[in-house]
């Protein structure tokens, strides 16, 4: 009888991540369907080896400021159904304290098209870039 070879596997991650935010924001509306908001935040991120309690715990610290601009000229339609554009643009920079600091743009949109009285097309794009 042939002996079969033994497979182990070695999991690389077994991270358990926790995340801290405080956030301080400030909303200037522009006109009834606009507005932008400027916010800053401290945030706070730890990883630590749920199975091997000796490996050190990952601690990440944050400070950082996002800008984002938001329209959104719809309209309700129905109970959880609306019709119009919506679109949020951001930048978010976070400085790091004790590691790399990064940069991320944002953009989302959507438009809800009403077809008949009991048909609704939606459609989205949405994109995201980190530099950092």
């Amino acid at each position: 009888m042939p002996v079969l070879p033994t497979v182990r596997w070695k999991w690389i991650f077994h991270h358990e991540c926790s995340a801290f935010r405080a956030e301080l924001k400030g909303i200037y509306p522009l006109n009834l369907q606009s507005k932008l908001s400027l916010s800053g935040m401290v945030t706070t991120n730890r990883a630590f080896d749920q199975y091997n309690v000796s490996t050190p715990e990952i601690v990440s610290n944050y400070l950082g400021s996002r800008l984002n601009y938001t329209f959104d000229n719809s309209v309700y339609w129905a109970e959880n159904l609306r019709t119009g554009f919506r679109m949020f643009a951001g930048v978010e920079y976070q400085h790091a304290l004790n590691q790399q600091s990064f940069t991320r743009f944002n953009l989302d949109a959507r438009h809800y098209l009403k077809i008949s009285n009991s048909l609704l097309l939606a459609t989205r794009f949405s994109a995201s870039h980190a530099l950092g």
